[in-house]
């Protein structure tokens, strides 16, 4: 009973960190804008043969690092 009081109170509270997590969207934004911009321009300069290596690296995860420096 201890742990859902505790909860409860929890709720009521602001979120500490809020300015942080509106900075980080903001800039999840911009490098999705960004990416987004990079592989419409490949695609868009793309020759026959080269668009099965563009769907190739539109589907690989992003490295750890560039998420980091998020």
């Amino acid at each position: 009973m201890k742990n859902l009081k505790n909860a409860k109170e929890e709720l009521t509270k602001p979120f500490a960190r809020i300015d942080e997590l509106h900075e980080k969207e903001k800039r999840l934004a911009e490098l999705n804008k960004e990416l987004t911009m990079g592989n419409i321009a490949d695609t868009a300069k793309a020759e026959p043969e080269n668009e099965a290596n563009i769907a190739e690296v539109k589907n690989k995860p992003v490295k750890a690092e560039y998420v980091a420096a998020l």
